[in-house]
């Protein structure tokens, strides 16, 4: 049976509001039969249809799709075994160019002159008063700043931090709202905004800057509505509008937080929440035109909102030695906190956030000028808060002025006050018999105190909307761990743009991080939208001269002349090539190539401009100048050990890009281009062996990245090969099977081993679980990838880089070393394209004995999956008693050539398919001119 498994607008199966013109339809088929491929599929759109034969994606080229109007788009497909499937799916033009009839409003009193702080949110409002049956509702809306809406005081959408960031300078999205729910009942309707500084006005960056892109927030919005008797009216912000700027969002950014006073909810149009000190301190009047410094395109939401997603409940409660409880969660993440209590109008909690504990407390020296706190001021009676305006990063939260009323047995079977000193007074507070099945109290009573009672808490993730694509696990517990670790350090900074943490006074969008995290990244969820959006401010912040900035959307971050002076630097402004390259890889669509290629190329004129200047011969190509973060975080030297092995990590990167490049050219049928590239490739892959290497293959003053750039990039071959990787392999033993690398050689080092005859050393350097290692954070309890290898020491401190030059700098939330996970897919579960978007694919898992250990296998199971361009790619094996057995399954229009241990080869179509051989000592293993890891 034939079925469409996913059909897509714009990489959205439903909700897709676009301004494009030619918007992009995809589908996935799925069936039960085997070798099953697609022979025609008819789309039609409106009066438009196209037909295709084996192709999955089609491109809207009908007539000119109008403004405000919702579309239908039908898919027919045939296969070859004479079975149908069909499928629809609606989606919706926004305003495609139309003129905003509502205009930028603000407070134009406010007076933010405030340095290293963040400005007051501002509150709007407008009455509507509707006499007529509403058929539908739709609210378009942006703002500088965050913004947020209410309907009659209920919020509007699930949306955090709308509009997002994007280098407002050049573009600003829009969102889309329906509000005919809402406005079902004819009468007054009270609609309320809230606007906070957020990346446009508040403090941002570790510089604390403020007012970066305009000078106090403002709204932009329209209402537009249809009537049932066929009339449309549309209502935009103008000076009609009311501002306020005493509403209950008292403070709001992303590093210090929230304070909110609930006594004021009435403002959002909540009925009865009014006290008589809000109706007091009010302060509507009218809002006010705004002009915006500058005028970026407003385009409809083209990225991955940021949403709640997972809940997570305490897995302990303590009390620490000054008295605060403490929750710890069991997960770091990125999030909030939501809080359920019982108290009185006036009273104040506060709630402070962290990643670990030290001695019993909240370690926040970390957090640097991050205060990471939320201020909850009381109304009467039982209430639920969870900040809006802000997210932390944390793993534990301490409250302050309020007592527990109870533990729920539901939410933590485990949890218990360890605190000596407060157990008694804990005691009475933990009446567990008292909690409903959802973990609050039926009943609760006021204390014996005048404190609030805390009735329920939980953490709630907030990340961008990124959907699973794939998952691995294997017979090790510890790596199934890493593997979480890897995807939680991923989800809590994928927070609308890739940052490089979420919780101290930077959560900036570093180019490096996600350069080399890109590959692992494709694996674990569906990119596309996000990477997308955040690609579109790359090309938007290239600089005349080439360069990429180190952070994207740029803010210039003064005192520190990199991120002042934009200028090409290996690996972080690589972000252009090697992210594109990525999500071409996972899903095929060549389109993201097209856009980008102009800035690769223009980026590789900048890289070739740095590294010939004041240069000759040879020397030309030996990239030295003018900064580089070199081996970045390599564990056991300072930073300036770091930068000083620049000349390696640029060198080597600038063989990488030209060679993708390259590969990029072929691809877009520039040819000569292509061969332009791949000589540049070659040339800068023999200055590299000749000037920075010895006639041995020995780097001068080792380090292990000096060896896995060369080996994995494929700038060595035959002799000079095998010898880099015996230098490599012998460090690697020397140093006990600890991982010696820094950002760029960390994503590679276990492929530049395995791949070269030296799996044994790959694999005992990923099951090392003494620091520094990967297992090492996994032993020590870490449930997120860490900045530093040695951020959490051995003796329990905390490595803050004191004196090494970097400034206080310690994450345990920093995704990049993740980028191991990669291994994971392409190695272990071995699953690894052949072409772009897997329509064929390899499936050859790298099995391994133990020499040290009998001979036993380091891992007798795994079992990995992925969603390519046409379907779920699964690989499952295991080995017992030495046979290998392996179940594959292929998705329909792709083919797979499994490669089994025995060396026997297998070419499949699609469905499900079973291998069973014997292994044979000293016959597993990879040899590494079978891949392309460029």
């Amino acid at each position: 049976m034939l079925r469409i498994r996913s059909f897509t607008v714009q990489n959205l199966e439903e909700g897709c509001v676009t301004d494009s013109s030619n918007p992009a339809f995809w589908w996935e088929l799925e069936s039960t039969g085997k070798d099953v491929k697609q022979t025609c599929a008819e789309l039609t759109v409106g009066d438009w249809t196209v037909k295709l034969a084996g192709e999955n994606r089609a491109v809207y080229r009908g007539a000119s799709l109008r403004s405000f109007t919702r579309y239908r788009a039908e898919l027919c497909v045939t296969d070859n075994h004479g079975e149908n499937a069909s499928a629809e799916l609606f989606f919706e033009t926004g305003r495609m160019g139309a003129p905003w009839i509502g205009r930028w409003i603000s407070d134009g009193a406010y007076r933010f002159t405030e340095k290293k702080a963040s400005p007051v949110p501002m509150h709007f409002r407008k009455c509507l008063n509707l006499t007529k049956r509403v058929k539908r509702a739709v609210l378009y809306s942006t703002a500088m700043g965050i913004y947020q809406f209410y309907a009659d005081g209920e919020r509007v959408g699930g949306d955090y931090f709308a509009p997002g960031f994007t280098a407002y300078g050049k573009q600003l999205q829009y969102q889309t709202y329906d509000l005919t729910e809402q406005f079902e009942n004819c009468g007054t309707h009270i609609l309320t905004a809230v606007v906070g500084g957020g990346w446009a006005v508040g403090r941002y960056t570790y510089k604390e800057r403020c007012r970066i892109y305009a000078n106090r927030q403002a709204l932009l919005a329209e209402v537009r509505i249809w009537f049932e008797d066929g009339s449309e009216q549309v209502i935009g912000t103008g000076s009609d509008w009311e501002v306020s700027m005493n509403g209950p969002f008292l403070a709001a950014e992303f590093y210090n937080g929230e304070s909110f006073d609930a006594r004021r909810m009435a403002m959002l149009g909540h009925a009865g929440d009014r006290t008589d000190a809000a109706n007091q301190t009010d302060g509507w009047h009218p809002a006010r035109e705004e002009k915006l410094r500058i005028h970026p395109d407003i385009i409809a939401q083209y990225g991955d909102p940021v949403r709640a997603h997972e809940v997570f409940h305490p897995v302990a409660v303590t009390r620490s030695p000054s008295g605060k409880i403490i929750f710890d969660f069991g997960q770091n993440l990125a999030g909030v906190i939501r809080i359920r209590l019982k108290g009185s109008a006036g009273q104040r909690i506060t709630i402070t956030h962290a990643e670990v504990l030290m001695d019993g407390e909240l370690y926040r020296e970390p957090l640097r000028s991050a205060r990471q706190e939320a201020i909850y001021i009381l109304k009467d009676g039982v209430q639920e808060y969870a900040p809006s305006l802000t997210y932390m990063g944390f793993r534990y939260a301490a409250v302050e002025g309020a007592e527990i009323m109870a533990l729920s047995d539901a939410a933590d079977q485990a949890a218990e006050i360890r605190s000596s000193s407060c157990a008694a007074a804990v005691e009475a507070y933990h009446q567990r018999s008292s909690f409903t099945s959802a973990g609050e109290a039926e009943n609760p009573t006021a204390s014996e105190g005048d404190l609030p009672q805390i009735l329920r808490v939980e953490a709630v993730a907030l990340y961008s909307d990124i959907r699973d694509n794939g998952s691995f696990s294997c017979s090790n517990p510890d790596l199934n761990r890493l593997q979480e670790n890897i995807r939680w350090g991923a989800k809590s900074n994928f927070v609308d743009i890739p940052t490089d943490c979420p919780q101290r006074d930077e959560r900036l969008g570093w180019t490096g991080d996600i350069a080399l995290f890109s590959r692992t990244a494709v694996y674990n969820f569906d990119m596309s939208r996000f990477l997308g959006k955040w690609l579109r401010d790359v090309k938007a912040e290239q600089r005349w001269g080439g360069g990429i900035p180190m952070i994207v959307p740029f803010v210039k971050v003064y005192w520190q002349w990199e991120l002042v002076v934009t200028m090409a630097v290996d690996h972080w402004g690589d972000a252009c090539i090697l992210v594109p390259w990525a999500e071409y890889l996972s899903k095929g669509d060549p389109s993201i190539l097209r856009e980008m290629y102009p800035v690769m190329e223009k980026y590789l004129r900048a890289c070739r401009f740095w590294a010939g200047l004041f240069s000759f011969g040879k020397r030309r190509y030996i990239w030295k100048l003018l900064h580089h973060y070199g081996d970045w975080c390599a564990p056991g030297v300072d930073m300036w050990t770091w930068m000083r092995r620049g000349k390696y990590t640029a060198t080597a990167c600038l063989s990488n890009s030209a060679a993708i490049v390259s590969r990029i050219s072929e691809i877009l049928g520039k040819k000569e281009n292509a061969a332009k590239y791949r000589k540049l490739h070659e040339d800068t892959a023999d200055a590299y062996r000749s000037l920075l290497m010895d006639p041995d293959g020995r780097v001068r003053d080792e380090f292990q990245t000096a060896y896995v750039l060369p080996l994995y990039y494929g700038m060595l071959q035959g002799e000079d090969r095998k010898k880099a990787a015996e230098h490599l392999a012998r460090m690697v033993r020397k140093n006990g099977y600890h991982i010696g690398t820094g950002f760029p050689g960390t994503p590679y080092v276990l492929f530049a081993l395995a791949d070269n005859g030296y799996p044994q050393e790959a694999f005992r350097m990923l099951l090392n679980d003494t620091c520094p290692s990967w297992l090492y954070e996994v032993k020590t309890g870490g449930t997120t990838i860490w900045e530093r290898w040695d951020a959490l020491r051995e003796d329990g401190s905390c490595n803050t880089g004191e004196g090494d030059g970097t400034g206080g700098m310690v994450s345990f939330n920093h995704y990049a070393s993740g980028a191991v996970g990669d291994f994971f897919y392409r190695r272990i579960a071995g699953i690894e394209p052949l072409e772009a978007g897997y329509r064929r694919f390899r499936i050859r898992p790298l099995i391994c004995r133990d020499e040290e250990n009998n001979g036993r296998f380091f891992l007798t199971q795994a079992r990995g999956s992925v969603r390519g361009a046409y379907g779920e790619i699964v690989s499952d094996w295991k080995i017992v008693d030495d046979t290998f057995e392996i179940h594959i399954r292929v998705p329909a229009g792709t083919t797979c050539r499994a490669e089994l241990p025995d060396g026997s080869c297998h070419e499949v179509g699609s469905g499900s398919w079973t291998y069973a051989v014997t292994v044979v000592k000293g016959e597993e293993g990879v040899q590494s001119e079978d891949h392309e890891n460029c």
